[in-house]
């Protein structure tokens, strides 16, 4: 097996997280250890293995499992210097990125990491982290002057590499997501893994394994010490192939998510340098297989977040009178009456009807009518649809 696999299978014996939320820890360790050593031929400059990853899932899913494994791992395999705080202001960041430019996010609330972004002294972080996430070979910035430690405050950083490993809840994400734009470059970079259905229980797998870390941290080891271009020359004819699909289909894509099926392919190709790192070969040598999975993380990824940001995330205020009817319905266990709809939404009849109706046509709720005995007309209630295996449709 792959360290994906591997990590995957290691992480899967300890939680019933889904697998796309080890896949995603697993190809952030993998590009951490990677850094700014390995870089692929793109269209207008290189490209980094550094990938921006959040996985989004209700509470007690697990999803800070990966997370603590990739942190654990990172630090067996001498990498732990890599590490950064979830709290921070630009200017420390400068200077961890000063001493290392190769750098990790490992964020338990991604909510509160974009809150702390949007704070004052944190002004421009949104830009200047999307200006990061390309790798520029030289970064400068000039600061306010320190007379006191004798700094100029010229800030120059070589190949700055920031990669993110982030989880969070959909509502905390939803709320603070209304107040972005979907366009936006930084969010475009994202790869979301929305999942909201837990894996078959495991039951509690006591100690740490520290045998199967030890191996894994090893892999790490070894892929910190390789270095050069990533050739995609056997693969290429494929990949234009599909890139091209890709492009063709860009204007049948709604607006709020053309940004970031634009990336596609920028995404891939991170992706099939870090699927390549997965296994024993090391040989920078991009292989059908290592595109294959690529390609269908990305593509897996890309419509998992329309679906969830198309379906939890408000961009208007009847968007959000709508989540807020789904959101009552699930509260109650997938069956509600109406008036307590109108009661606990604070809604109108009007706003309700509306929320119902879209709701409805869209195959998220059915409506039920029911009659108590000597009542003089029925109830109605908002029933939510679940496909046969009980996952919300």
């Amino acid at each position: 097996m792959s360290f994906v696999g591997d990590f995957v299978a290691y992480c899967r014996s300890r939680t019933e997280a889904p697998r796309d939320f080890h896949v995603g820890g697993a190809l952030a360790s993998l590009a951490v250890a990677m850094g700014n050593r390995v870089w692929c031929d793109g269209r207008g400059r290189d490209v980094y293995p550094n990938v921006w990853i959040v996985n989004i899932g209700p509470s007690g899913i697990g999803k800070s499992i990966p997370q603590d494994v990739s942190r654990r791992l990172l630090e067996k395999a001498g990498l732990g210097r890599h590490l950064l705080s979830e709290s921070f202001s630009q200017e420390a960041l400068y200077d961890e990125l000063k001493e290392q430019p190769v750098r990790v996010f490992n964020i338990q609330e991604f909510s509160s990491f974009l809150a702390g972004l949007q704070r004052e002294y944190n002004q421009g972080a949104v830009a200047w982290l999307t200006e990061m996430f390309d790798v520029p070979d030289v970064f400068r910035r000039k600061l306010r002057p320190n007379l006191a430690r004798k700094e100029s405050g010229l800030i120059e950083l070589e190949k700055p590499c920031i990669t993110i490993l982030a989880a969070t809840a959909p509502e905390w994400f939803a709320e603070t997501f209304r107040q972005a734009n979907l366009r936006s470059g930084f969010y475009v970079r994202i790869l979301y893994c929305p999942r909201e259905v837990r894996e078959d229980y495991v039951a509690d797998p006591g100690p740490i394994d520290e045998g199967r870390e030890a191996a894994l941290a090893d892999h790490l080891r070894r892929v910190a010490e390789i270095g050069g271009r990533a050739d995609f020359g056997r693969v290429m004819a494929t990949f234009n192939a599909w890139e091209e699909k890709q492009r063709r289909d860009l204007p049948a894509v709604h607006p709020d998510f053309a940004g970031m099926r634009a990336r596609a392919g920028l995404m891939v190709k991170k992706a099939a340098m870090l699927f390549h790192a997965a296994e024993e070969r090391f040989d920078l040598r991009i292989n059908a297989t290592d595109l294959t999975r690529a390609i269908a993380y990305v593509e897996r990824t890309h419509d998992e977040a329309e679906r969830f940001l198309s379906d939890r995330v408000a961009h208007n205020r009847d968007d959000a009178t709508r989540l807020r009817v789904l959101e009552i319905v699930e509260r109650a266990g997938g069956k509600v009456d109406k008036s307590k709809v109108l009661k606990d939404g604070h809604m109108s009849a009007r706003e309700y009807e509306s929320a119902a109706q879209t709701l409805e046509g869209a195959g998220r709720v059915t409506r039920e009518r029911e009659r108590a005995a000597g009542a003089k007309k029925a109830t109605e209630y908002l029933v939510v649809v679940r496909s046969p295996n009980g996952v919300e449709q």
